[in-house]
């Protein structure tokens, strides 16, 4: 009870978790190096370092791509796939980025 307000419950808000921003931050890197792609072939002829680096992440990328929806699968699957959740922020975000790769490519 709140004791300048009696008939008032104190709320507590449950804290982000701290690997949150970790995930968020892999999930960006991930949707942008596959965003990147539709470009990538076109400059990496006149580039060829540029063409190199891109080849060089694509298996730690798949491997990510991979990875990452079994770690917010089991995430979601802790919170009861709650709609409050934060790691429906990076799961939106890599099914719109396999969208655009499906509409773009």
């Amino acid at each position: 009870m709140n004791k300048k307000h009696p008939h008032k419950h104190v709320t507590v808000k449950k804290p982000k978790p701290t690997h949150f921003w970790a995930v968020l931050i892999i999930s960006i890197v991930i949707c942008a190096y596959w965003l990147g792609s539709i470009f990538i072939n076109d400059y990496s002829y006149r580039y060829p370092s540029l063409g190199v680096a891109y080849q060089w992440l694509f298996l730690p990328m798949v491997l990510c791509i991979c990875c990452l929806p079994v770690y917010l699968f089991v995430h979601l699957n802790k919170e009861h796939f709650k709609r409050n959740s934060v790691f429906w922020i990076p799961v939106i975000m890599m099914m719109a980025t396999g969208l655009i790769m499906l509409i773009y490519k």
